[in-house]
Parts: C-alpha cells; structure tokens; sequence
C-alpha cells in the first residue's frame, strides 16, 4: 500500500503559540489554542444544542470554513444545514406549588420538591387531589386504575412506570408512558396529573432535568414530578404508604384512592427555547473530474452539554473544551490547510461540524439522511472526537471494523507523525462516525482518549495539549490525503469498504457503541428507515434478533453482518421496562 507521504512532508510541524491569529493555512498549536479557547469560553455556556452559546459556536466555525475559501455546504447556499430537534425548556419566574392537608398549607421549592414535565401548559389549576395508581386505564386487559374513581375538576397523583410482573408484558407497554398517562388524566378530566417514582425504581437525583427533559407530545394541562418523600406525606394523611398501594396495585386490577381533606394549587411557567439547530458544512471541489464525484467527509461536533440543571455561575458551565471543542479546532485547522494547498486533493472534500452529538447523533444522522444534497458519494468518513488531550504517544482508534481497511491505513498515517494506534471496541464507534457506519459508509474516529473530566464541569482550555493536538492532525491529514488521492475511480468502494452491513444491508438504527449492560441500546434511528418502519426507538435496547440472543454490542454487530435485504426479522428489545417484540426488514444498501 502506497501512503501519500507528500502530503505529510507539507503539513508544518506545531509553531509558537500565535495568540488569535487563526488564518494561517498552517496547522499550529498557537490556532488550535486560539479556536478552543473561544468555543469552551463561559461567553458560548456549554454549547448546548439549539441554545444561544450554541449558534454563536456555528457562526464561528462557518466564518472559519468562509475565510479558509471553503464552499457553502449548506441550505440555500450558505453553511448553515437547519435540522430539527425538541425545544430546550426551562423554568420561567412563576412557578409555585401548595398542598394543602387537612388545612396545613406547605409550599414545594421547584427543582428540588418537584419539576413541571416538558409538556406542560403554563397557568394556575387547583383542586382537591386522588391517588390512581399507576394512572393506567386498561379495562379490556382487566386494569383500571380510575374504575370508580371521580377525578372530574381534580388533581391526580400516579405512580410512574407500571405495576411490577406487568411492566415487562408487551400489552401494557403502550399505557405505561407518561404521555399516555397524562392523555387518560385529560380523558378523565382531571386539572393536573402528578407523578412520583414507585420504590422499586431509582429515583433521579436531578428531577428538574429529568421532569423537563420529557418532550412536548399532549398540551392542555400540567403535570409534575413529586419527589417520593411529598407523595408519601400525602398518602400518609389517609393512612397508606408508598410501598402499601405498590403491593395493592401489583395484581392484575385496579386499586384508585380518594384523599379527602387533601388540595393542590399549582401555577406553571415554562420557557421554551428554539426548536431547531444547525450543521456548519463546507466543501473543496476536487481537482481531478474523474473522481471528484467521491467525497471524504471529515466531521467534529461542536454541542456540548450547556449547564449544570438549576446552576447559575460560571463553574455550573460545561466548557467542553476536549469534548468536543478540540475535535472542531482540528476540523477549521484541516480545511485551512487543504483548502490552502498547492495542489487540491483529487476526490471532493466535505468539512462538517455537526450539533446534537450529545442529544443521540441527531446532527449527524439528518445530515446522512439527506446525503443525496452531497456534492457527490460520500465514500468514507473522518471523526475528530476528543483530540486534545494526548498522553504520550497513543492515538484511540473507534469505528475501524467498518471497513478492513482502517487498520493499515491509520497505522500508516499514525507511524507518519509518530504516534501508536490504540485500537478500541470491535463496533463502529461512540461518536458520529456511527451515523455513516450504519448506513453503510467506512467511518474511523481518532480521539487521544476518555479522562476524568470527561462530562464534567473541569474540561477547560487550560487542560489542553496543543502540541499534541497538532501532531494528532498531521496524522488525520496524512489519512484524509490518501483517501482523497489514492486510486481511481470506484476504488473506495466494493470490498475495501464494505462496511459491517455484511451483504449490503441497511436498517438505518444507530447503537450506543459505548454503552453498558445488556444487549445493544439505541442512541437513534433515522427517520424513514427500515428500523422506524419497525417502530424501533432511540432509547431501545436490542436483546434479541430472530431468536438469537444479543448480549452486547459483539452480538449486535454479528446479526447485523448475517443480515440478508428483504429478510423479515424478528427483533426484541427492552422499552422503558417492557419488552416488545417488532419485523425489521432490512434494505439493500
């Protein structure tokens, strides 16, 4: 195998630190500082998707890509790909909650005591208060938590999940969501619905992100997540107990409870942030017409994850510095500097710095999902992911099973800037790699590895090694050259790249790769795909495919390889405590 070491030989080893200064093509340790040192400031509050700090990170980067002389990748000629996501909700100034038993009035502080759900409506309900049990309305399966029970103009409070033997039984699956809940309370017509978490069940220690992070889905009421000590003080004045009513609803029928004396007052205000966010995507043309229709991509996210639920200073903010703000320096740094070269790389170039990493691939599975608006065939794909930080001289190496020709290739590109690959888990990979790898396109992520200030609140600039980080992009650049100019036309495709879907196949879900536990747990799956068409779910966790169990995530990648297009499968997964069972028929790829 031939490696382009020319393309090496011009890339400059790390300079003195240049302050801001970060329009030189060269790729220097002093612009890579410069650009973390912006996108993790407490200016940009963590990068959050869809927030304000966020927009600022994109508009940065696409001034970048504009003055390196990339190509507007985006929508209508500019870098900006606009995709969806659910609109960030946070707590507005009036919010305020008052029980009231047997004529002692107590106010809950919110985010501690309780947290309006997402899907709230904002204004005042009060009224007197019922217990319903697990707030399941099930008659034709034998279940009704409201038989009996009066729950017009009231407040209903409800256990979470379902009763314990049901809740792993495909036929109660539907009624066990919240939403479901919160649209029978509306059905029955109660004001509001309150929910806590049963005692056979963790319950979160921030139940302010847990309560807001629910989705809006049914309007037209409030609904609230109690902490478990409130409900038992409320089921204690008619004298029962949490775990009491759990025992009495375990069996196959209802149990509802009136709570006399006892009233709810409840007033809500919620703020809800943009329901969109965007890619930044440029492009260089290749030079050669025979094979510029076959593009690299080269992609880093630049979300993070905002700040710290309820915090309001500068050390509640997660810089993200490392993660990823490291991995979107690199990825300015390799378009000024392909973009500047003498001689452009023969195949076309994307550069994409996605947003919804952290949210579950979101930025870069809509980007693959309308991959025809590419400027030709995505024939493989780059991750920059975590690069700021190398310890010695290993490089982490993910997503490499993709295609049997990571490994010599990496391994080439990594001797060239003197580093060690360090290959990790036998899937696809933890990042956004995984969105390509799964639609059948060879994608590799390089990353200087997890530390412990991996998703905290301590990933700051300060931490950062610059120099090392360029010597992790001499390495990238040296892989994206020889993809860019190896071979001829066709050459990145067939058996050299034919990815894990084994004879061609596409399901289009996306396996959390760095995930625990059993079986394989979905971060994602794309919109109109085979595995949607299914009915799969991000958040899903596959246990089993045609009667083969999958234990974790090696399981996982074998099925998918032993899978035929048109095959009818049967796949089994685990879904907020019931296992259900659905037909994925995958495509051809």
């Amino acid at each position: 195998m031939t490696v382009l070491l020319a393309a090496l030989a011009a890339l400059p080893a790390p300079a003195e630190e240049t302050g801001d200064a970060v329009r030189d093509p060269a790729v220097t340790a002093g612009e890579i500082i410069a650009h973390i040192k912006y996108l993790s400031s407490d200016d940009l509050e963590g990068r959050e998707t869809g927030t304000a700090g966020s927009e600022a990170a994109a508009r940065y980067v696409a001034r970048i890509f504009a003055e390196a002389g990339l190509r507007p990748g985006g929508d209508g000629g500019t870098y900006f790909q606009k995709f969806p996501i659910s609109p960030k909700v946070s707590l507005g100034k009036s919010n305020y909650f008052y029980i009231s038993i047997r004529g002692k009035k107590e106010r809950l502080v919110p985010g501690v005591d309780y947290a309006p759900l997402g899907v709230t409506e904002d204004g005042l309900r009060a009224g007197e208060m019922v217990f319903a049990g697990y707030g399941i309305s099930a008659p034709e399966l034998g279940y009704d938590n409201y038989g009996g029970l009066d729950t017009r103009g009231k407040i209903v409070l409800a256990l979470r999940y379902a009763p314990p033997g049901l809740d792993r039984r495909g036929r109660y699956y539907e009624y066990s969501s919240l939403r479901h809940k919160i649209a029978t309370a509306m059905e029955k017509g109660a004001r509001a619905v309150i929910f806590t978490t049963p005692t056979t069940r963790s319950e979160e220690e921030d139940i302010e992100s847990a309560a807001l992070g629910v989705p809006p889905a049914v309007r037209g009421m409030q609904a609230l997540i109690v902490r478990r000590d409130v409900a038992e003080e409320i089921l204690a004045a008619s004298g029962n107990s949490l775990g009491g009513v759990e025992e009495a609803l375990a069996g196959e029928e209802g149990s509802p409870l009136p709570l006399p004396g006892t009233r709810a007052e409840i007033r809500t205000e919620l703020v809800r942030g943009g329901d969109s966010a965007s890619n930044v995507v440029g492009y260089i043309e290749g030079r050669d017409p025979a094979v510029r229709g076959e593009v690299i991509v080269i992609g880093a996210h630049y979300d993070h994850l905002g700040r710290r639920a309820g915090g309001g200073t500068a050390d509640d903010i997660y810089n993200g510095a490392d993660d990823n703000a490291s991995g979107v320096a690199g990825l300015m740094e390799l378009a000024g500097y392909f973009a500047s070269a003498d001689a452009r790389p023969r195949r076309s170039l994307v550069f994409a710095a996605f947003s919804g990493e952290e949210k579950g691939l979101v930025g870069s599975s809509y980007y693959v999902s309308r991959r025809e608006r590419t400027p030709g065939r995505i024939a493989a794909m780059v991750n920059l992911d975590m690069i700021g930080r190398l310890r010695g001289n290993k490089l982490a190496v993910f997503g490499w099973t993709s295609s049997p020709a990571w490994r010599p290739l990496v391994a080439a590109a990594c001797y060239s800037a003197g580093l060690e690959a360090n290959y990790g888990a036998a899937a696809p990979g933890p990042s956004d790699e995984a969105a390509f790898a799964m639609n059948g396109i060879p994608a590799v992520h390089l990353s200087t590895g997890v530390h412990e200030d991996y998703h905290t609140a301590y990933d700051e600039w300060t931490k950062i090694n610059p120099e090392g980080t360029a010597t992790v992009l001499r390495a990238a650049a040296e892989l994206v050259s020889y993809l860019a100019n190896a071979g001829e036309a066709g050459e990145l495709s067939g058996d050299a790249f034919a990815g894990i879907s084994g004879a061609g196949v596409y399901i289009g879900a996306l396996p959390d790769y760095s995930g625990s536990g059993t079986g394989a747990a979905l971060l994602g799956v794309v919109e109109g795909s085979p595995a949607a068409d299914a009915g799969l779910e991000a958040g899903d966790r596959v246990t089993g495919v045609s009667g083969e169990k999958i234990a974790g995530m090696d399981d996982y990648v074998r099925a998918v390889r032993g899978m035929s297009p048109g095959e009818r499968l049967r796949v089994t997964v685990e879904r907020g405590g019931a296992s259900l069972s659905v037909v994925l028929v995958p495509e051809k790829r």
